[in-house]
């Protein structure tokens, strides 16, 4: 896979950040609102959940976007411990000042490699930062062409 596929969906995603940012800067401080909002909520229905499905999964996620990169990071990791982990939450980060979150879950290797193959992951992939919350049922072999799809997209960092 060439490192140069993703160009369609970079600028997908750079239109979407700018569209975000200029959203952030109309609501100015009634942002912080926002956050603190869709954070508290995430943390209500997360801690409320329980055997919730993956659409209110990725609806939490939906509602935090506006949130701080780094406890939008922290929130997935707990949603992966609460709910199972079945799953793979990649987060890109965009590495701007007000930093947005384009995210995905897969429940297998299978999902997230019919993911790759269909280029969603390039948008997932298109920011500064990949965190991975690996899955625990995924066999060495698996992990091995999980770290190896990365690093061949220039994604994997030590």
């Amino acid at each position: 896979m060439s490192a140069q596929a993703p160009s369609v969906e970079v600028a997908w995603e750079g239109g979407f950040r700018a569209s975000t940012e200029v959203f952030l800067a109309w609501l100015g401080w009634r942002a912080w609102i926002v956050r603190v909002v869709g954070l508290l909520l995430a943390i209500w229905v997360v801690g409320t959940a329980g055997g919730a499905g993956p659409m209110i999964v990725g609806l939490i996620e939906g509602l935090v976007l506006l949130s701080v990169p780094e406890w939008t990071a922290a929130i997935s990791w707990w949603m992966s411990r609460r709910l199972g982990r079945r799953f793979v939450s990649l987060i890109a980060a965009t590495g701007i000042a007000r930093r947005t979150e384009v995210t995905s879950w897969f429940y297998s290797w299978e999902s997230f490699s019919r993911a790759c193959r269909t280029r969603r992951y390039w948008i997932l992939g298109a920011g500064r930062t990949l965190i991975v919350l690996p899955v625990s049922e995924f066999s060495p072999e698996d992990e091995v062409r999980f770290r190896t799809y990365l690093a061949a997209g220039g994604l994997l960092r030590q």
